[in-house]
Formats: C-alpha cells, sequence, structure tokens
C-alpha cells in the first residue's frame, strides 16, 4: 500500500526564521501517527503543507507515493488529501448540515442519484442522523468538530489530516470519534493528527512524533506522563454564606427548545467556577445569557441589579470574555496594535504583560498578523489580554484549547493568583479538566435542561 513521504522539508514564512528544517518522516497506510510538540512549534504549518494549503516549501519534497503532491491536479487533490481544521467554521460552506454534505458529495462528482443515500450513510456513521437539518450556526463547538469530520469521511480521502480534533468534544463523543478513527485506520486510510491532549490515544496510535526545533523526532507515551494523569478531584461545595454574583431565576433560553431551565441558581463571586456537561447542553449559551447577547425568559440579575436595565458600558468594563474560537476576539490587526488597545485603558501590569509576552514567546511576533499565529499562539493572546485587563468577571469558553502542557500549567498559576490574591471571579467552560482541576474551587454540571454544583466530575 501507498505511504505519503516527506523529504527535507524546509519551510519558512515571510521574515521569519524557518518553522520547519528539513524535516522528513514517513506516514504508512492503515496508521494512525499523532504529532506533539510546544504550542507554535509548526504543526499545524506541517499539516497544511500536506494539504497543499500554503505556498511551496522552500526545499524538499512531499510524495504520496510516487506522486509529488504539488503535481496532483487541484481538481483531485480531494481524493488523495483531506483536512479538519482546529476551528471547524473554516470547513462550512453552506447552511445546514444536510446541505454541506451534498455540496462536498457533488464536489466529488459523486452522480445526483446517489447523494441522497451518502449523505444518509454518512450521518448514519458518525451517529449524526438528528443533526441533518440543524443549521451549522447553531452547532455548538464540539458539535461542529464532529460534522467536520464525517464531511471529511464523506470525502474518502486517502490521507486524513486533523489538527486539534478534540478541543471542543465531550469525553463520551470523543470515544465514539476515536472509534471511528479506528475503523479509517482498518480501512487503509493514513491518519495523521495534531494533538497536545494525548489523552485516550495510547491504544489508537502507531507512531508518536514530538515536534522540536522543526524537525520531527520518535517519542513515547512514556515521556509524557504528566500531560496523561487522570483525576479524581473533589471541588467544594458552596454554601448560603458566599456572596454570589449572579443569580438566575425562572429561566430557561435555547433556540428551537429550551437548552436550559432553572428555577434559582447563584454563580458566587471572587471564586473559580468551572461548567461542564456535554456537547450541546447549553454552556455557550449560558454565557451569551450572562452578557444579554441572546434573548431568555425570567432574570439574570449581576449584583442584584437586573442585567438588561444595566449599562453597557458599564456592565461589559466589568465582564470581560474569551471567546471559543479566538478569531471572534481580536479587533486589530498585529499583536501589538491588539496589545496596544487592550492596554489603553489599563495601565498598570506592564511587569506581567512583559512576563506573560517572553514566556509565550509572543514578544519575537509582536508585528505578526494576528490571524496568522498558530492556534496555541492566538489562545494565547486572548489570555493575556483577560489577565491585563483587571475587568472583576472573567468568562472563559475553553481557554486552554490548543495550549501545551508548559502554557496550561503557567496561565493556571496566573489565573490562580488573580482569583485568590486580587479577588476577580472566574466561570470557565472547559472539557480539558485534568491538567487544571485544582484551579477550580467549585464545579457546575449542565446536563439534562439543568445546571447542579458536583463535588466530582459527574453525580
Amino acid at each position: 500500500m501507498e505511504q505519503l513521504r516527506v523529504n527535507q522539508l524546509t519551510f519558512e514564512y515571510p521574515h521569519h526564521t524557518p518553522t520547519l528544517r528539513n524535516l522528513s518522516a514517513v506516514f504508512k497506510a492503515g496508521t494512525i501517527s499523532l504529532i506533539t510538540g510546544p504550542s507554535g512549534s509548526g504543526k499545524s504549518t506541517l499539516l497544511q503543507l500536506l494539504a497543499r494549503l500554503l505556498s511551496k516549501a522552500s526545499h524538499g519534497q512531499i510524495l504520496y507515493g510516487s506522486k509529488l503532491l504539488k503535481n496532483i491536479p487541484a481538481q483531485q487533490l480531494s481524493h488523495y488529501v483531506a483536512m479538519m481544521f482546529q476551528d471547524p467554521n473554516r470547513q462550512f460552506a453552506m447552511r445546514t448540515v444536510k446541505h454541506e454534505l451534498i455540496f462536498t458529495l457533488e464536489n466529488q462528482s459523486v452522480p445526483a442519484n446517489q447523494i441522497a443515500q451518502q449523505v444518509n450513510a454518512t450521518l448514519a456513521n458518525n451517529n449524526l442522523t438528528d443533526f441533518k437539518n440543524r443549521k451549522l450556526n447553531t452547532l455548538s463547538g464540539g458539535e461542529k468538530q464532529r460534522v467536520a469530520l464525517a464531511i471529511i469521511t464523506a470525502l474518502n480521502s486517502k490521507v486524513i489530516l486533523l489538527d486539534e480534533p478534540f478541543t471542543n468534544v465531550d469525553h463520551f463523543s470523543r470515544a465514539k470519534i476515536m472509534h471511528q478513527l479506528v475503523n479509517l485506520k482498518h480501512a487503509g486510510k493514513i491518519i495523521i493528527i495534531v494533538d497536545h491532549d494525548l489523552q485516550g490515544y495510547q491504544k489508537i496510535t502507531d507512531q508518536l512524533l514530538i515536534m522540536k526545533n522543526g524537525q520531527l523526532q520518535p517519542a513515547k507515551f512514556s515521556q509524557f506522563q504528566n500531560e496523561l494523569k487522570t483525576i479524581d478531584y473533589q471541588w467544594q461545595l458552596p454554601n448560603d454564606n458566599n456572596q454570589s454574583i449572579y443569580q438566575i431565576k425562572d429561566f430557561s433560553v435555547g433556540y428551537r427548545k429550551p437548552l436550559i431551565t432553572t428555577d434559582d441558581f447563584k454563580v458566587f463571586a471572587h471564586r473559580a467556577t468551572l461548567i461542564t456537561g456535554p456537547n450541546g447542553s447549553g454552556k455557550s449559551t449560558l454565557f451569551k445569557a450572562l452578557l444579554n447577547l441572546i434573548k431568555y425568559h425570567g432574570q439574570i440579575t449581576y449584583q442584584k441589579k437586573l442585567v438588561p436595565k444595566l449599562k453597557p458600558r458599564k456592565y461589559y468594563h466589568d465582564v470581560n470574555l474569551v471567546f471559543q474560537e479566538p478569531i471572534n476576539q481580536f479587533l486589530e490587526i498585529t499583536v501589538k496594535e491588539e496589545l496596544d488597545l487592550s492596554t489603553r485603558d489599563h495601565t498598570n501590569g506592564k511587569s506581567l504583560l512583559k512576563k506573560m509576552l517572553k514566556f509565550t514567546g509572543l514578544d519575537h511576533h509582536l508585528n505578526q498578523v494576528v490571524y496568522s499565529l498558530s492556534g496555541g499562539q492566538q489562545k494565547s493572546l486572548q489570555l493575556i489580554e483577560i489577565l491585563i485587563s483587571n475587568t472583576p468577571i472573567m468568562l472563559m469558553d475553553e481557554p486552554f484549547q490548543s495550549l501545551d502542557h508548559r502554557l496550561i500549567q503557567f496561565f493556571k498559576q496566573l489565573l490562580k493568583n488573580e482569583v485568590q490574591n486580587k479577588h476577580r471571579t472566574l466561570i470557565v467552560i472547559s472539557h480539558q479538566i485534568a491538567p487544571v482541576a485544582d484551579l477550580f474551587d467549585y464545579h457546575i454540571r449542565l446536563a439534562s435542561h439543568h445546571l447542579k454544583y458536583l463535588r466530582g466530575l459527574i453525580q
């Protein structure tokens, strides 16, 4: 069976030192290869070169069998290579799941009389039959990732590239997707995955590689014991003496039907609170309601005042949000311009800013366009901005996605200091729990439309 071979590949972005340096690797048919490594080390760049999404490398070759990838006609490329992006929104062109799959199959020249059958089969094989007529812009981040993978399988490409495929996916969906990847592996596909979260990969991975200094080096899972730790963490339960920051009463919210309903629920001030729940349960919708960005029934009070009655300028001066998709966060073009905007009203914390820029390496990217940063660099920039903002309330939707273990631990300690020593309130939605469990005082589980404080992960 054919192999995908990378020979002496060198690539550099304009005005930067080479990201990849004489990189060579072999990816065999019927295998799963996992690539990990520091944020910004070039992992996503390699996948984009393999998918021919970047201009050609300055040196080296990429071959599928005996064919040079650069010589495959564009209209035939998807028969050979398909890629799932870090941000699944970049994957979609149509309005609904069904029409996205139809569009994909039409571009594959599937006969018109076979498309409906293949759409239904693809949805069934990916446990997405109920999603057929859903609008893509109403799906949660994790649901979008599942749909994006279904579209990749519909392409039936020989090489499947997955960039951080589980960042917004709950544990149950993660297990199902991994099972699908094993089936694709047994079907002879070449599967190459970039991920920082190594949980669950040990049993399905044939080749583990680490990106370091622009090259891929063989690695073993035993090298990553800290990253592979499981948790059995027990959080506190709040009591009536705690000061609440939000109170939610007689509340319901949802698009087609209620996602969340609650009679009376409080979120507490000067604490770090984790929110977990299945994909599509309404976690991000809850944040939108707290920020008064969507309509809902009932009451939400902030510091005992109804949120809709608050002056927006004052309220949004108190509350800051880390968006799930970094691209929605940025207002300026370069890193420096974005930071200048964030520090305009916050002159304190210059030493902290300098420390964070140096630790993340963003001090070397100040003049780089924010949209050209790696996923981990974009997420670091989001966290830096909220940490220097000094807003009393920090809402964060999947703030640790695309970050390596070293960066997660760095930002975890900074956030812990903000809560414990500066008495800021932190509320985080995350599927990444093990490396940050000890950051949180409380845990809210959102499931079956209800919010509930729990000591453990589930009850």
